[in-house]
């Protein structure tokens, strides 16, 4: 779960056209069909992926470019609470910020930072984006360098409970809804 799911649930942040109306910025779970044109990933594979709307839903449809293999190591549930933050920094540190050297101690720390939205960037910059997060990003999840800080997990049939904790604000960590 991310901020901008209560937002678009409030109506202040409509998905973008052809996006799924359903809530959700974020997915992991199995490839479960694949477009003609994918050759990087097969049906059955463990990735998380940055989708533009549709991460409620059982199954949910994104460029293939915006998935990440499961990094080893990590369950789903923890894949899951990676993209849209592990986006949103790498793009206003790495991408926005033009920070080069060591990024990480910044990139660790709770801070937050405004002024950029992933709906808005075109496909082949979060593709661009992924790609820096795996190439650089990846290896230090994968080493247990960077941990992914979960707060709660909620089965999906909470998922109004679950929303009323993010708008409380009394967490650290991502919230995760779970479905089964």
């Amino acid at each position: 779960m991310n901020r901008p799911d209560l937002l678009q649930r409030a109506g202040e942040y409509p998905p973008p056209r052809g996006a799924s109306p359903i809530l959700g910025l974020e997915v992991a779970g199995g490839i479960a069909a694949l477009g003609s044109e994918v050759t990087t990933w097969r049906a059955g594979d463990q990735v998380c992926a940055l989708v533009p709307g549709g991460g409620y839903a059982e199954y949910c449809r994104t460029d293939a470019s915006h998935c990440l293999p499961v990094p080893r190591g990590l369950n789903l549930e923890m894949a899951a609470a990676i993209p849209e933050t592990f986006f949103t920094v790498w793009t206003n540190l790495v991408v926005r910020g033009r920070l080069q050297a060591d990024w990480m101690p910044i990139m660790l720390r709770r801070l937050t930072v405004t002024g950029s939205t992933l709906r808005a960037r075109s496909v082949q910059e979060k593709a661009a984006i992924a790609e820096g997060l795996h190439v650089r990003v990846w290896p230090m999840l994968e080493s247990g360098q960077v941990k992914v800080v979960i707060y709660r997990t909620f089965p999906f049939s909470e998922f109004v409970e679950a929303h009323r904790l993010m708008e409380s604000g009394e967490h650290t960590g991502k919230i995760v809804l779970e479905l089964r």
